[in-house]
């Protein structure tokens, strides 16, 4: 169990490293639309997308414990900053999933 956790971790620092730059900068983004998707367990990712071709994908730890979670939120917090400080404001949110796998979507604007 620790040795799929490490490796989960080692796997989420090298997506993160990996991403490119492009993607991460308001420059790149062709819409004053953002649509950010986080998936909870199984699938423990977090879609960015500033529209079609330019879009991020960050894994999550996953919900398997209370230390887990704060990292998850935590992690979703720095995303939804990072928007913000860019210039995007939350217009909507909604949720929605099945019951082993939860999902939250919100639409984020900039003028």
């Amino acid at each position: 169990m620790k040795t799929t956790l490490h490796l989960l971790a080692v796997t989420a620092c090298a997506l993160a490293l990996s991403r490119p730059a492009c993607a991460q900068t308001p420059a790149a983004a062709p819409s004053k639309t953002v649509v950010l998707r986080a998936y909870e367990s199984p699938a423990n990712k977090i879609y960015i997308c500033y529209g079609e071709g330019h879009t991020e994908t960050e894994i999550t730890v996953g919900p398997y414990g209370k230390k887990d979670q704060l990292r998850d939120i935590e992690q979703l917090q720095r995303v939804v900053d990072r928007l913000y400080t860019n210039g995007y404001r939350i217009v909507s949110a909604t949720t929605g999933g099945v019951s082993d796998q939860q999902c939250v979507t919100y639409i984020l604007r900039r003028d």
